[in-house]
This record gives C-alpha cells, sequence and structure tokens, in this order.
C-alpha cells in the first residue's frame, strides 16, 4: 500500500463531488460553454464519471509494457480521428 493516503484523499475528494452532484442536480449546469460551441451533458453521466472516478485508486491493474504501447496507440488514433472529423 505505497500511496493508501492518496488513495483516500483521491476518494474523498470525488466522493464529494458525487454526493454534490446528486444533492444538487437540479443547479448543476448541464450546459458547457467553451468557444461559442454548447455541449449538453445529462446528469447521470457527471454523477457516473465521478463514481467511476472514486473507484479508480482502489482497482490494482497490472500491465504490461505492450500493452501500454497499444492503449497509447489507440488513444492517438482516436483523438487523430476527431481532429480529422472535426476540419472537414
Amino acid at each position: 500500500m505505497k500511496y493508501h493516503k492518496l488513495r483516500i484523499a483521491w476518494s474523498v475528494v470525488w466522493g464529494i463531488a458525487y454526493l454534490l452532484l446528486i444533492a444538487g442536480a437540479s443547479e448543476v449546469p448541464s450546459v458547457i460553454e467553451f468557444k461559442n460551441e454548447v455541449i449538453r451533458l445529462p446528469y447521470f453521466l457527471l454523477v457516473a464519471l465521478s463514481a467511476a472516478a472514486v473507484a479508480v485508486p482502489w482497482l490494482r491493474w497490472r500491465f504490461s509494457l505492450r500493452t501500454l504501447l497499444i492503449a497509447t496507440t489507440l488513444v492517438a488514433v482516436g483523438l487523430g480521428w476527431i481532429v480529422y472529423a472535426n476540419r472537414n
């Protein structure tokens, strides 16, 4: 348990965000404006993402360098596809 206190702090911060999203769901904006573009996000997506962020540090993931390189390549291809789609 090398980073036990950091895991606890991470879980507490995201747990508080999770509870605030649930408690004030009607007051939390679901619209994000970025450079004159509006992104609409449903509340359950924000709640699910914050709940997932609470659990992430407690999962024990063991993976090899090959798995890391494959994941990095897939992320790069995905981001490249998004840029290509936005330019056309």
